[in-house]
């Protein structure tokens, strides 16, 4: 469940950016990709000259300070396209509250024309808990590129940059997993209502009591286990059939 998102759609908002970065359509220079990730527009550094990052520079966008209103379970999901030369000369970072959560991979010494380069060719998901950050109840996103002189690439290119929570109550996406997990009241392994577990993983009582008395959920109850009451049926029906034949063999 979304708890903050941007989707660059209405423009650059309120993040704080270098001079270099865009919000609009993607044009697909230096490498950068054609269209966005989802909905029209994406946010990125140098989207309408030739799509390069600049030389000796530092290029960034911050986002505004996110409310995690006490949430736990946090994480922040987006859709990246990244090109950048390898981290020995040029280093693309997030930072959240200062500190360095990831980086592009950096040789350990001068690479020379063997360097690693970081060169996105569609949209890539990243995902990252922020349960480290939870206690402090906000966090600020930062997207850096720090570039050398020598070559340049397409650097950041982002879509859908959003920070998330698990949703909680009914609806949980682990609702039909067969394991009672938080926020639930029963599982039964399935999403069907009238079997004593509904669709939303609530406990079912026809009564309205739930002592497992008549019309309470249980496991020879409408739609749980029907097999049960089927072969019970047909054990009887075989045993009236039974005794009716051998009473037959007696007539004279």
């Amino acid at each position: 469940m979304p708890l903050w998102c941007s989707d660059f759609d209405s423009g650059i908002s309120d993040w704080t950016v270098s001079p270099d970065w865009e919000a609009g359509m993607p044009r697909g220079l230096g490498g950068d990709p054609r269209t966005a990730a989802t909905g029209m527009a994406v946010a990125g550094s140098d989207l309408t000259k030739d799509g390069l990052y600049a030389a000796n520079g530092m290029s960034f966008a911050e986002s505004p300070e996110i409310d995690l209103q006490g949430k736990t379970g946090v994480r922040l999901q987006l859709q990246r396209w990244l090109g950048v030369e390898d981290g020995f000369y040029d280093e693309a970072r997030i930072v959240i509250n200062n500190t360095q959560v990831w980086q592009n991979f950096a040789s350990p010494t001068a690479p020379q024309q063997a360097g690693v380069n970081h060169l996105d060719r569609e949209w890539r998901f990243a995902d990252f808990a922020l349960a480290q950050f939870e206690a402090s109840g906000k966090v600020k996103l930062r997207f850096e590129l720090q570039s050398d002189q020598g070559m340049q690439f397409g650097g950041w290119t982002l879509d859908d940059v959003c920070v998330v929570v698990p949703l909680q109550g009914p609806g949980d996406p682990n609702c039909g997993n067969g394991a009672v997990d938080p926020n639930e009241a029963c599982d039964d392994g399935n999403v069907s209502d009238g079997d004593g577990c509904s669709s939303l993983c609530e406990t079912e009582d026809g009564d309205g009591n739930g002592d497992g008395g008549s019309g309470d959920g249980g496991c020879c109850g409408v739609g749980t286990h029907p097999e049960g009451p089927l072969v019970l049926s047909l054990l009887t029906l075989g045993a009236i059939v039974g005794r009716r034949r051998r009473r037959g063999r007696r007539l004279p």
